[in-house]
């Protein structure tokens, strides 16, 4: 009855209604296109709405065949290992059909109250948030998008098959082992059918045992995601940190850049291969193409005060003064809480002579992170070039004193570069 279900569905329905609305209150802040990449959602770089809803759609005919047929499962399938379809093209029109009739049947089915009608509507619905066709979500195409519409997918099909079994079997009252017994045919194929998903299960599983082990098969099989190649340098950069010898860390590096050029060659304006790179190259002493990358990394990103910050360092290391005092200056402009930029523009004062300045810039560290004993260090090291012993010998015993509480001199801050 109409009056039940209602009466049912209401302690669903307040708290649903309450999400969504503070959902919307928070995310109407922002704008949504800005914040989604073509790299991440390939659907943005649609040309129009008629393609990019036959793109969308011919998407919802992937999910179902991955459903059915779990073949070569990815974690990633970003920019641009799927390509964007016109109203022409022949997945769109299987998928439409397809799934239009579904819609149908469920609909004209609907007051029947039918299980199966349920699960049909529960897959739809649910998988009708990731879809892309209402909104545009953060990424065009990922199986974890199937958590909650593969439930509705399990109901209609169990059903299904329990319906076709019940409508077939001519004894009443039969147990379950009793009708996969008078069903050899299907009995076969369900067991085959539940051992090949199976070994599936464990196999994908197994390759989800780290980053190295999933990213370095994931690659091969979406091999023309940008994504996919940037994670899988991250997991090698992972590699070289742990290598203790030099000449494999280099050997190694080297890999990762490869991974993040291919990376750019499938989107050239991929900032976080940028980023990354920029701080390879940099370890592989080839300060120009760290810079290069770095500066067009500051293209995309220009507000982030630490990429200011390290072009500063390499700047600094190359000589090249003007530029590097430019560069960290711009980094404290950003972030006025930042230390290290207050502390690196301390140190280039320092290497040409201009003591106090150096100094004042030492002093901005203080009050940001006070227990850290390079910024007192420092201090009184400016004050000996000065000749100021007596002030140099009060800031040096100061870094003493707090490098004893800490319980390690120089203790060092896990920083983004």
């Amino acid at each position: 009855k109409i009056k039940n279900i209602i009466i049912g569905s209401v302690i669903f329905i307040i708290p649903s209604i309450a999400y969504i609305i503070i959902r919307h209150i928070i995310v109407a802040k922002y704008s949504i296109t800005s914040n989604i990449s073509i790299v991440d959602n390939f659907l943005i770089g649609a040309k129009d709405p008629a393609t990019h809803f036959a793109s969308a759609v011919m998407l919802l005919g992937k999910y179902l065949l991955l459903l059915i047929i779990p073949y070569q499962l990815v974690c990633d399938y970003s920019f641009n290992q799927i390509p964007i379809v016109g109203v022409d093209d022949i997945s769109f029109i299987v998928s439409f059909i397809l799934f239009a009739t579904i819609g149908i049947y469920a609909v004209l089915n609907f007051r029947k109250k039918n299980p199966i009608v349920f699960g049909l509507l529960f897959f739809l619905i649910t998988l009708s948030l990731y879809s892309n066709i209402f909104f545009e979500v953060g990424s065009s195409f990922a199986e974890r998008f199937m958590f909650l519409p593969s439930l509705g997918f399990s109901i209609f099909f169990v059903f299904l098959i329990s319906n076709l079994l019940k409508v077939e079997s001519k004894v009443k009252n039969q147990t379950e082992i009793e009708i996969l017994k008078s069903k050899p045919v299907f009995t076969a194929l369900f067991i085959l059918i539940l051992s090949l998903f199976s070994v599936k299960t464990i196999t994908r599983a197994a390759e989800w045992k780290s980053q190295e082990t999933l990213f370095s098969i994931d690659v091969k099989n979406s091999p023309n995601s940008a994504h996919m190649h940037f994670y899988r340098g991250l997991s090698i950069d992972d590699q070289a940190k742990k290598e203790k010898d030099s000449l494999k860390k280099i050997t190694i590096r080297y890999q990762a850049v490869e991974q993040y050029e291919k990376g750019l060659s499938i989107y050239p304006e991929y900032a976080n291969c940028f980023e990354k790179l920029g701080l390879a190259y940099n370890d592989l002493n080839d300060p120009d193409k760290s810079l290069y990358n770095f500066n067009n990394f500051i293209k995309h990103f220009p507000n982030k005060a630490e990429a200011w910050n390290f072009t500063g360092v390499i700047y600094f290391k190359q000589g090249n003064t003007d530029k590097a005092i430019e560069n960290y200056k711009k980094a404290i402009s950003l972030d006025s809480s930042y230390a290290d930029a207050y502390f690196n523009m301390g140190l280039i004062l320092g290497n040409v002579k201009r003591y106090d300045e150096a100094i004042y810039y030492f002093k901005k560290c203080i009050p940001i992170e006070p227990d850290e004993p390079r910024w007192y260090k420092f201090i009184g090291t400016a004050y000996q070039c000065l000749d100021k012993n007596d002030e140099a010998r009060i800031w040096l015993d100061k870094a003493n004193e707090v490098s004893l509480i800490n319980k390690k001199p120089e203790k060092e801050k896990k920083r983004e570069y």
